[in-house]
């Protein structure tokens, strides 16, 4: 199977207190979605600097298309990450980077009528120039593409009418325990299935970090799957893992996969990701060929 899926969102360096990994949660899922052998293409911008420079090549490395990201004037993006006693890692998302100002581009009509999945996320929504952005490439997406939510809520960028404007737009949503007790108070749906049925939503992934997955149905149904077995000592930290699990299972969906299986899937390979640096470590064809 090979589906074409367009992404859209930021491409940063993600700063740890000792080293750095390129990330941005939708550049992460296009690279995965690529390492799982779909044409995976992500509409982006990274700057002029070097960051830039080397954010494109690790794409050129991993044979991965790269025509729509735009290169402008603004500093490429990066994240500050620091870990609590927990290892959890908190973040500070710097303003004003190229991946605030991403323009449609010029293929955008051409390529939008062939994509069979559309994959966004609400944080790359909090510039002005995204929003319109966004809009566009939805007015031209064709009617048979399914369209896959990320929902990461990350303060300050908390707005009530994007949050909405994104599940009303969206067939399949995930979000954390966390997000989720938020945006359950916030349209006063007091279930899932409240939820899916207020936004007409095809399905749900409710991610629960060590707990697993569950996955909520519009036919009602629901189930839980455990999450995968983690080595600590590989010394892993746990960044892009949501990431990782969302790309296997958008594959998983648009291969029809049965959906306990996909979920499951999506958990190993989740769990194979915390177990490393960064959120888009180098491809395993063992791991990949078990989770496909």
């Amino acid at each position: 199977m090979n589906k074409t899926i367009l992404n859209f969102g930021e491409m940063l360096w993600d700063h740890f207190p000792d080293y750095e990994r390129p990330g941005g949660s939708p550049f992460n899922v296009t690279v995965h979605l690529h390492y799982l052998k779909q044409t995976s293409l992500l509409i982006s911008a990274v700057g002029l600097d070097e960051a830039g420079s080397r954010l494109l090549d690790i794409l050129v490395q991993q044979d991965a298309p790269k025509r729509f990201i735009q290169r402008i004037e603004y500093p490429t993006g990066t994240v500050s990450v620091e870990f609590d006693k927990e290892n959890e890692p908190s973040y500070t998302i710097h303003e004003r980077v190229a991946w605030d100002f991403i323009q449609p581009p010029d293929e955008l009509q051409q390529i939008s009528s062939s994509v069979d999945a559309f994959s966004f996320a609400t944080l790359a929504q909090r510039s002005s120039t995204n929003r319109i952005t966004l809009q566009k490439i939805f007015s031209l997406l064709p009617d048979r593409c399914l369209k896959f939510l990320d929902v990461n809520l990350r303060p300050p960028y908390v707005k009530t009418p994007v949050i909405e404007f994104s599940l009303k737009k969206c067939n399949y949503v995930k979000m954390n325990q966390s997000e989720w007790n938020k945006i359950g108070n916030l349209f006063e749906t007091k279930s899932e299935m409240q939820l899916i049925e207020k936004f007409d939503l095809d399905g749900m992934i409710l991610t629960l970090g060590s707990e697993g997955a569950i996955y909520f149905n519009k036919d009602g149904s629901h189930f839980v799957e455990s999450a995968a077995n983690i080595n600590p000592e590989k010394g892993g930290d746990f960044v892009g893992v949501g990431d990782a699990f969302w790309a296997c299972f958008i594959y998983h969906t648009l291969k029809k996969t049965p959906w306990q299986e996909a979920v499951q899937k999506s958990n190993l390979y989740a769990g194979w990701v915390a177990e490393q640096k960064g959120g888009i470590p180098e491809p395993d064809e063992e791991v990949l060929q078990s989770v496909r």
